[in-house]
């Protein structure tokens, strides 16, 4: 029966390691400039709003560049027809194709979005920040655009 892995090398690294992100000379946790990103999924869930409103919550972490390991958030909302429609898009795009909205619902089927490579954009427009799906990023993919560069943009 295995005990899992041994971590005890690992021990003394993770006494001096920092447990929160380190925060700007403002205060500030870094935040992550409009642009495009190469992120994986790494949570998924429905939850409701203060006021009532239910969407569905991305979580979705940088992999590359230099913003990696910082979280961006994608929310589909589901209070409209038109957010509904962009719900669907989201999911088949991720390689999620539901027979059914209510199967949104069920942890155990949108826990399938979880380790799915995205390229994503970011926008403010005031004070609202939105993350569009752009493309699903296969393995091979994101282990290329996540490579080192040289100056020649070769790896």
């Amino acid at each position: 029966m295995s005990t899992g892995p041994n971590l005890d090398q690992f021990e003394d690294d993770f006494q001096h390691a920092p447990a929160q992100r380190e925060k700007q000379s403002d205060g500030e946790y870094p935040t992550v400039p409009d642009g495009k990103y190469n992120v994986r999924v790494k949570r998924v869930e429905v939850k409701q709003t203060s006021t009532g409103k239910w969407y569905l919550s991305m979580g979705l972490k940088i992999t590359s560049g230099e913003y990696a390991d910082l979280w961006l958030w994608r929310k589909n909302f589901l209070s409209t027809a038109q957010n509904i429609a962009f719900l669907k898009q989201d999911l088949f795009l991720c390689g999620l194709d539901l027979h059914t909205l209510s199967e949104v619902k069920d942890p155990l089927v949108i826990q399938a979005l979880v380790g799915v490579n995205l390229e994503v954009t970011k926008k403010t427009k005031g004070e609202f920040e939105n993350v569009y799906l752009n493309r699903r990023l296969d393995d091979s993919e994101e282990a290329l655009v996540s490579a080192p560069r040289t100056a020649a943009g070769r790896v």
